[in-house]
């Protein structure tokens, strides 16, 4: 990762790569993403468009008590 991507993390600011694509699988592609943090938490995959959104409204909610939900 880029020096600029692991210093501009704070409680403020934090950016965030996502990558999505299409991997073959029987007659249907299907879909995938990966979200990588710059504040060093590990990478989370997706294989539901659904639970992307809802990791993203989590993290980014002020007044989320828990942890993130699970990846997948």
């Amino acid at each position: 990762m880029p020096a600029e991507l692991r210093t501009r993390s704070s409680p403020e600011h934090t950016v965030y790569l996502l990558r999505v694509w299409y991997e073959s699988g029987d007659a249907v592609p299907v879909w995938r993403a990966s979200l990588h943090s710059s504040d060093g938490t590990p990478r989370r995959y997706f294989a539901v468009p659904g639970r992307l959104l809802d990791y993203l409204g989590h993290v980014l909610d002020p007044n989320a008590a828990d942890g993130p939900p699970p990846a997948s």
